[in-house]
């Protein structure tokens, strides 16, 4: 089988006023599989590099991207005949000193389809990207990062994203080297935060979420997916640290399902930790399970919703959090302190629990 490969190459593109657009698509198969790029950019883009290649027999689209400046907003993405979707997109508001350098791809995965997005940014004032999947049956899958300051100080660095939908599920992951929510005296501290969440048609419904204000994000690794009977959210590794007064740290896993169309199961766990001028916290998933150092898990397939994870918090830490509502059987939480901590809940078959303890 010959692969045709079409290359369009766009080498330091200067945009001194207005603004420019390149739109490609790519149809295989009577139109079977559908790719699209769309690239915008305007005035304040001061040049691009930029290597398209697209590949007609199984519909790979993808593209490498480097530049400074601003970086409006733009998207990959990928249909086939199944109503499997999925689809990745970045956005940059920077300033004459901002840099980036992407590449987003889409293709066939298996028997359904995928996107994918590698972007590194420095010295911006906003930064946002994400990757969606769904398909034909009615599950979802994000995952999703954002960073902003008020000077072009945000960073992001080797920040990835993969996102899957065929028949049967959907799934996201994302991973990140670092992420910097810079602080300023006098200022409103920076924030970045990752969201990873998963729902499936029958309303099992989960989410990690990470957010910091005056400091960093390092190693982070997440994932969620969804099929017929569960969904699922993980991390897998994570280290935060915020050095500054008015800075903080918060982390959360979530699970429910929707019992009707109005009544849910609930569970979930958090921490947050308030920032000073002294000391760096550094939140470490440590295994609060044999396998999994957080997860957020819902079925009601097999009536059960739960959400656990430990942590080390380095010096005087705050507290972790454990939630349960057991519709309409009412509901329980648990509240600690402490350095090392490990906390979950649950909701199954009536019940519901909580746990909140120092580890080991």
């Amino acid at each position: 089988m010959r692969i045709a490969w079409l290359r369009l190459f766009i080498l330091s593109i200067f945009l001194l006023s207005g603004a420019s657009a390149l739109d490609i698509s790519v149809s295989v198969g009577n139109g079977l599989i559908t790719s699209t790029a769309g690239n915008t950019y305007d005035q304040n883009t001061i040049s691009v590099d930029q290597t398209i290649k697209a590949n007609p027999v199984d519909g790979t689209l993808s593209n490498s991207l480097s530049g400074k400046g601003s970086l409006p907003g733009a998207s990959r993405s990928i249909t086939d005949a199944k109503g499997n979707y999925a689809i990745v997109y970045r956005y940059v508001k920077g300033s004459p000193d901002t840099t980036w350098t992407y590449q987003m791809s889409t293709g066939v995965d298996g028997t359904g389809v995928k996107a994918e997005e590698w972007l590194t940014v420095k010295k911006a004032y906003t930064i946002t990207a994400w990757g969606y999947a769904s398909n034909k049956e009615g599950d979802r899958a994000k995952a999703s990062v954002t960073n902003s300051f008020t000077s072009p100080s945000a960073s992001l660095t080797n920040w990835y994203t993969k996102v899957h939908a065929d028949s049967s599920l959907t799934s996201a992951y994302q991973s990140a080297d670092n992420a910097y929510a810079v602080m300023t005296y006098g200022m409103t501290p920076g924030k970045v935060v990752f969201i990873t969440n998963a729902v499936n048609k029958e309303t099992d419904y989960v989410e990690a979420y990470t957010s910091v204000a005056g400091g960093s994000v390092d190693k982070y690794r997440a994932s969620a997916q969804s099929g017929a009977r569960y969904a699922r959210a993980d991390i897998s590794n994570l280290w935060a640290s915020t050095w500054s007064t008015g800075g903080s740290i918060f982390q959360k896993m979530y699970a429910r399902h929707m019992d009707d169309n109005k009544n849910s199961d609930i569970s979930w766990v958090d921490l947050s930790i308030a920032g000073n001028s002294v000391y760096s916290k550094y939140v470490n998933t440590y295994p609060y399970s044999s396998t999994y150092p957080a997860r957020a898990y819902s079925s009601k397939y097999y009536d059960k919703t739960y959400a656990m994870q430990s942590v080390y918090m380095k010096y005087n830490s705050e507290y972790v959090r454990s939630y349960a509502l057991n519709y309409p059987y009412g509901s329980i939480s648990k509240k600690l302190k402490g350095n090392k901590l490990g906390n979950s809940a649950w909701t199954s078959s009536k019940s519901k629990g909580v746990t909140a303890k120092t580890l080991a």
